[in-house]
C-alpha cells in the first residue's frame, strides 16, 4: 500500500472532510509512489482559521523563541533520520538524482540557520521628526498574519523551507500548498516543524490535487484573513494568481521563472566558463529556476567555447545520469520548443531531439543571429537545453542578454573585474554572478526578479513584514514655572509655563487693589496697555473667569502638598484661569488680574494638544458663575440635567459667551441658574459630604470625602463642573477617569463663586 500524506490542520493529521485522496506517481516510471489528501473548501477555511488564532499569540512570541525553533529545526534535520525520509521521499516523488535529493537535504541545515538569524534585522528604528521639532518617530516592523505559501516539485524540501521559515521567524502564520507533485516531501517539513516546537496553528499544510487545485486556490486568495500570497513556479500560473489577488488587493511575493543568460567576454576562462556553463544548464535537467539557458559568447573565445561546452556535453549523455522531466507531456514541450528553433535555422550541435519517457538527454542549439520574438531565445524551456550565439561586442552581448522577458539570474565572465561590474550593472537580472554559474544565491538576500516572468519580490524579512510608524509627540518640554504667589485670602496666583532656558519675564498684577512686581509670561503690560486692550472697566475687573485648557487648580491642602514635590510643574497654592477677549487671553481670580497674550496660549494649546482656544461666558449672578466652553462657537450649547430643590432640570453649563440676557432667557429659573450643584456626570457620580463619598473615599487614593467631581460629555470631551467649594484634583486621577471612560480631551475646570 503505498503512504498516505494527511492534510495538517491547527497541528492535527486529518484527511479530507470529503474523503477526496488522488495517486502520486513517479515521473520516471509511471508507478504510484503515494496518496494524498485533496483538501476541501471545508479544509482549506478550517485551516486558514486555525492559522488566524494561532497568529493572536505567535505574533506576540519573542525574537528568541522563533530563532530557537529554527534552529532545533536545523539540529533534527541533520539527523540519519531526516536524511533517510528527505532523500527516499524527493527520489520517489520526482524522479529526482541521488545528488539532487542530496541536494534538498544537504542545504535545508543551512538555510534554516541563517534564516534564524534575521531576526537582526527584525529591529525597528528611531529618528527624529523632520517636520516637528522635539517630536519622535518610531518605525517597527510587524508580521502581516495569515500568509498563503505554495511551493513547486522541483526542489520541495529547499523551497518548502524557503517558502514556510522565513514568514514564521517574521511573527506570520502560513497556510501552505505544496506541489501536487510532490506532498509527501512537503509534508516533511511541517513534520520538522512541529517536532522542532512550533506552535499547533502556525504551519498548516493543505494538498490539492492538480484538478481541485484552481477553484481552491481562488478561494484561499479571496478569504479576508489571508493577508498576502507567495507563489514558486511556472509564469503561467504566477499570472493567474497575481490576477487573483489584485482582484482583492492583496501583495504578492511571485518567483516565477528564467531564462539565464551567461555573458562570456574575450579575457575569460575558456574551460572555467565551459564547465560551470554546463553544470548550470543540466543540473536536475534543466529544472531549475535559475539554469543557464542561453550563452552569449564574444567572438574572440566563441569557437573555443563552444567545442569545450559540446564536448562536456556529450560526455554526460554517455553517462546516462540526467534525470526524468516532471511529466512526459512537459518533455514533449521542450522537444517540441527544439524542433521550433530548428525551423527558424538554429543548428542542433548536440542532441538527438528525441525522448525515452520523461527523459531527454543533453541538447546545445547554436544560434547565429536570435531575433525578438523567437521562442528558443525568450521562453524558458526549463529542460536540459542550452542556446549559445556569438556577439561582436560587449554592448551586443548585453542586449541579447536582456532581449527577454524573464530577469531572475545571470553570469558573467571575464578576468577584467573593473569591466565585470560595469557590465554586469547593465544586465537585467536580480543577480549578475561574476566568473560563477547561474545557480547561485545567497540565502540570506533570496532572489528577486525584475517583473514580468521572473515574478517580482524576493523571501526575506522586508517582504513578510510591514512598517509600523509610530509618532511620540510629547506632553511638553520639562519647564520651570513662574508664577505670582498672592497672600490673599484666597491664596490663589497664576501660573505661567515657560522653558527652563527662559529668565522670568517682568509682568504686573493688582493684589488688593495694589500694583505689585510679578514674573509672568514674558510680556510687561502696564495698567494703560491693559486698559487699551480692554477698555471695559468691569470686564477686567470681573472676578469670575474659566480655569485654564491644562485645568489644574492646587490649592493648600495635604493632598496637593504632597503631590507637588514630586512634580515641577505645581505650587499648591497656584492657580491658572482667565477668560478671552478677542484674541488675547486674560488670566485672573478673585483678587487679581493678569493679561495673557495670544502666544501664550498657543504656547499652551500646541503644549497640551489641545485643538480649540478657550473661551468664556460670564454671568452677573449674584452667585458669579461663569461658564467654561473650549468648544466651537458655532455649535449650540450642549444640554445638560442639574437637581434643584429635589427635581432635574434643565441646565446649560457648557455654552458659549452667554450674556446674562441670554442665560435668562434659556433659564428662566432663577433658583436653577443660581443653584451649586454639577450638572449630570459623565461617570455618574457627584461627591460631596455623604456616606458614599466617604465610602469611596476610603479605597480610592485620589478621592477626598469633601470631593465632587461631576460634568459632562459633548462628544470626545468632557466638561467638569463643581460648586463654589475648592477642589484638588491630581493629573492622575484625571487620566484614570479619561481612560476609564474612553474620554479622549483633558477635561477644563472652573470654580464658582
Amino acid at each position: 500500500m503505498p503512504p498516505f500524506t494527511p492534510l495538517i490542520i491547527n497541528g492535527q493529521s486529518v484527511s479530507s472532510s470529503t474523503g477526496a485522496q488522488y495517486e502520486v506517481k513517479n515521473p520516471f516510471s509511471g508507478e504510484v509512489v503515494g496518496l494524498a489528501a485533496s483538501a476541501s473548501s471545508t479544509d482549506c477555511k478550517a485551516a486558514i482559521t486555525s492559522a488566524y488564532n494561532a497568529f493572536k499569540t505567535w505574533e506576540q512570541s519573542t525574537l528568541a523563541t522563533r530563532r530557537s525553533i529554527l534552529l532545533r529545526a536545523a539540529d533534527l534535520v541533520e539527523t540519519d533520520r531526516y536524511k533517510d525520509m528527505i532523500i527516499q521521499a524527493v527520489q520517489e516523488e520526482t524522479a529526482a538524482s541521488h545528488e539532487m535529493a542530496m541536494f534538498n537535504w544537504v542545504t535545508s541545515a543551512g538555510f534554516l540557520r541563517s534564516s534564524a538569524v534575521l531576526t537582526r534585522d527584525l529591529g525597528g528604528e528611531r529618528f527624529p521628526s523632520d517636520r516637528t521639532p522635539g517630536v519622535s518617530v518610531l518605525t517597527e516592523k510587524k508580521p502581516f498574519g495569515v500568509i498563503f505559501t505554495q511551493s513547486p516539485w522541483n526542489a520541495p524540501i529547499a523551497l518548502t523551507l524557503r517558502a514556510v521559515a522565513v514568514p514564521i521567524l517574521c511573527g506570520n502564520t502560513v497556510v501552505f500548498r505544496p506541489s501536487e507533485l510532490s506532498p509527501r516531501s512537503c509534508a516533511i517539513v511541517c513534520e520538522l516543524f512541529k517536532e522542532a516546537g512550533l506552535p499547533d496553528g502556525v504551519f498548516n499544510f493543505l494538498s490539492i490535487s492538480s484538478q481541485d487545485t484552481p477553484e481552491r486556490t481562488k478561494e484561499i486568495i479571496a478569504n479576508s484573513l489571508v493577508r498576502k500570497i507567495t507563489f514558486t513556479g511556472s509564469d503561467r500560473v504566477g499570472r493567474i494568481i497575481a490576477m487573483e489577488a489584485a482582484k482583492h488587493l492583496k501583495p504578492c511575493v511571485l518567483e516565477l521563472g528564467g531564462k539565464a543568460p551567461a555573458v562570456v567576454l574575450n579575457d575569460a576562462n575558456v574551460q572555467e566558463a565551459a564547465k560551470h556553463i554546463l553544470t548550470g544548464a543540466m543540473l536536475h535537467s534543466g529544472q531549475i529556476c535559475m539554469s543557464t539557458e542561453r550563452v552569449i559568447a564574444q567572438s574572440g573565445v566563441a569557437e573555443d567555447l563552444f567545442a569545450e561546452i559540446c564536448a562536456l556535453a556529450n560526455k554526460l549523455k554517455s553517462t546516462n545520469k540526467l534525470g526524468a522531466l516532471f511529466s512526459e507531456n512537459h518533455a514533449e514541450s521542450v522537444l517540441s520548443l527544439v524542433r521550433e528553433a530548428q525551423k527558424d535555422g538554429v543548428q542542433v550541435l548536440v542532441g538527438d531531439v528525441s525522448r525515452k519517457g520523461a527523459v531527454i538527454n543533453p541538447h546545445v542549439l547554436l544560434a547565429e543571429k536570435p531575433q525578438i520574438g523567437q521562442k528558443f531565445w525568450e521562453r524558458e524551456s526549463f529542460g536540459p537545453v542550452l542556446v549559445v550565439t556569438v556577439a561582436e561586442s560587449v554592448d551586443e552581448a548585453v542586449n541579447l542578454a536582456n532581449a527577454s522577458d524573464y530577469s531572475l539570474t545571470s553570469s558573467l565572465w571575464t578576468s577584467d573585474l573593473y569591466l565585470a561590474q560595469q557590465v554586469a550593472s547593465r544586465i537585467n537580472a536580480g543577480y549578475t554572478n561574476i566568473n560563477g554559474s547561474t545557480i547561485h544565491s545567497e540565502p540570506t538576500l533570496g532572489l528577486i526578479g525584475l517583473g514580468g516572468s521572473s515574478g517580482y519580490g524576493r523571501f526575506g524579512v522586508d517582504d513578510f513584514t510591514y512598517a509600523k510608524s509610530i509618532v511620540i509627540h510629547p506632553l511638553g518640554q520639562k519647564s520651570v514655572l513662574f508664577g505670582s504667589e498672592t497672600k490673599s485670602c484666597s491664596k490663589q496666583g497664576y501660573l505661567p509655563i515657560l522653558p527652563e532656558d527662559q529668565p522670568p519675564p517682568r509682568g504686573r498684577s493688582i493684589v488688593n487693589g495694589r500694583r505689585v512686581p510679578t514674573y509672568i509670561l514674558g510680556w510687561k503690560l502696564s495698567r494703560e496697555e491693559l486698559t487699551e486692550i480692554v477698555p471695559d472697566k468691569e470686564e477686567r475687573e470681573a472676578s469670575e473667569g474659566i480655569c485654564s485648557a491644562i485645568g489644574r487648580r492646587w490649592e493648600t491642602s495635604s493632598v496637593s502638598k504632597k503631590y507637588s514635590k514630586d512634580n515641577i510643574y505645581m505650587r499648591p497654592d497656584y492657580m491658572f484661569s482667565g477668560m478671552v477677549h478677542g484674541d488675547v487671553f486674560l488670566a485672573h481670580s478673585s483678587s487679581c488680574k493678569y493679561t495673557y497674550p495670544p502666544q501664550y496660549i498657543d504656547d499652551v494649546m500646541e503644549l497640551y494638544n489641545i485643538k480649540t482656544r478657550p473661551a468664556c461666558s460670564e454671568t452677573k449672578s449674584g452667585s458669579k458663575r461663569c461658564y467654561p466652553p473650549i468648544l466651537p462657537e458655532d455649535q449650540p450649547p450642549p444640554r445638560g440635567r442639574s437637581i434643584v430643590n429635589g427635581r432635574r432640570v434643565p441646565t446649560y453649563l457648557l455654552g458659549w459667551k452667554l450674556s446674562e440676557e441670554e442665560l435668562i432667557e434659556m433659564v428662566p429659573d432663577e433658583k436653577e441658574r443660581h443653584c451649586y450643584v454639577g450638572i449630570r456626570s459623565a461617570i455618574g457620580r457627584r461627591w460631596n459630604s455623604s456616606s458614599a463619598s466617604e465610602k469611596y473615599s476610603k479605597d480610592n487614593r485620589y478621592m477626598r470625602p469633601d470631593y465632587m467631581f461631576s460634568g459632562m460629555v459633548h462628544g470626545d470631551a468632557f466638561y467638569a463642573y463643581s460648586s463654589s467649594r475648592k477642589y484638588t484634583y491630581p493629573p492622575q486621577y484625571i487620566d484614570d477617569v479619561m481612560e476609564l471612560y474612553n474620554i479622549k480631551t483633558r477635561p477644563a475646570w472652573y470654580r464658582l463663586g
